[in-house]
């Protein structure tokens, strides 16, 4: 269908000349329709199936009309094409040819540029990772950068090789004069730290030492701190020492001299524990002395009957006084209780 005759069809078929739409808007015109009712929702919605039945008798109609025009435009289009087809091939041919040419030369091209950013951006990564190198490390890599040759290799971008180059040397001399810098600085650390702990082992030390020292003193001393005490007292002390151990975690340098003083001690201790024996022997002695002497005259006032029994006053007494440990001390409280008893005046 040809454009003329799908303007025709629009007027015939659906009316849609000047005249026919002014008819349309006259009769719409002044329709108001309250959409809340049921009533006018149905009347609504019948206008809208109107419109769109309208709307797409006219698609129709223009898709009809277009699949005749392009029937045509393809039928020409066709033609025009067969005349120029020996020059028109050749030409996108050739141009295909030169766009392929052209971009793998861009290509090739791309890849030298990119070839020698990456050179230049290799020597930007000296300057990168920098943290905890030491002064040494720091003068290893400066020597490495200064010996890049940028004067050949870089072609149009020489001159930025040659600012990169300037620029990486100067952060790596900066970060070594840092590093020399903190070197420095760590080196007084250190040795400001070996000097306090070296302080803290003497004191240490000196400690140990004067803690050992009261450790000897203490063992030496322990004999004079048994004058006056018992045997019995005395041979416990023996047997204690004679089972500690001197230990050279405890004595330091003074190890060997605490085991000397150790025996010494025990040697001191059993000359004590012999004189004690001895005094107490010298005691134990007396005190038989004087108990024979204060009931000798209580044996002597026995009667006959007191001999033959052993339950009379008098036998029980002398059984309770010869029970006692008649020490000096206790002869008054014997003497006391003969008198309570009425056998003495």
């Amino acid at each position: 269908m040809e454009t003329t005759k799908l303007v025709q069809a629009f007027k015939t078929e659906l009316n849609l000349t000047d005249q026919g739409l002014l008819e349309l808007t006259e009769q719409k015109k002044g329709l108001v329709i309250d959409v809340t009712t049921e009533e006018g929702f149905k009347l609504a919605r019948k206008e809208r199936t109107e419109q769109n039945k309208l709307l797409k008798n006219i698609d129709n109609l223009a898709i009809d009309g277009k699949k005749s025009v392009d029937e045509a435009r393809n039928v020409l289009k066709d033609r025009v094409s067969e005349i120029y087809a020996p020059t028109v091939t050749a030409f996108e041919a050739e141009n295909i040819r030169r766009k392929e040419a052209e971009r793998i030369k861009k290509e090739v091209e791309e890849k030298r540029v990119q070839a020698i950013r990456d050179q230049i951006n290799s020597i930007r990564q000296f300057a990168t990772n920098l943290s905890g190198k030491s002064s040494e490390e720091l003068q290893g890599v400066i020597e490495a950068v200064d010996m890049i040759d940028v004067s050949e290799s870089f072609a149009e971008l020489t001159q930025e090789a040659m600012v990169v180059k300037k620029e990486t040397l100067a952060e790596l001399n900066q970060s070594l004069a840092s590093a020399i810098q903190n070197e420095q600085l760590e080196a007084e650390r250190e040795k400001l730290r070996q000097e306090r702990e070296a302080q803290e082992e003497q004191n240490r030390i000196n400690e140990l030492k004067a803690k050992a020292q009261e450790r000897l003193n203490t063992l030496i001393m322990i004999p004079s701190g048994f004058f006056g005490k018992t045997s019995d007292e005395i041979n416990k002390k023996i047997y204690s020492l004679s089972n500690y151990e001197v230990k050279e975690e405890e004595f330091g340098e003074l190890f060997h001299q605490a085991n000397a003083s150790k025996e010494q001690v025990i040697q001191q201790l059993n000359m004590m524990f012999d004189q004690q024996l001895t005094v107490e022997k010298v005691q134990e002695d007396q005190a038989n002395t004087d108990k024979s002497k204060a009931v000798e005259p209580l044996i002597k006032t026995l009667t006959e009957e007191d001999k033959q029994e052993t339950r009379t006053p008098l036998r029980i007494l002398l059984d309770e006084l010869l029970g006692f440990d008649c020490i000096p001390e206790k002869l008054d409280v014997v003497e006391q209780k003969l008198i309570d008893s009425g056998l003495l005046k």
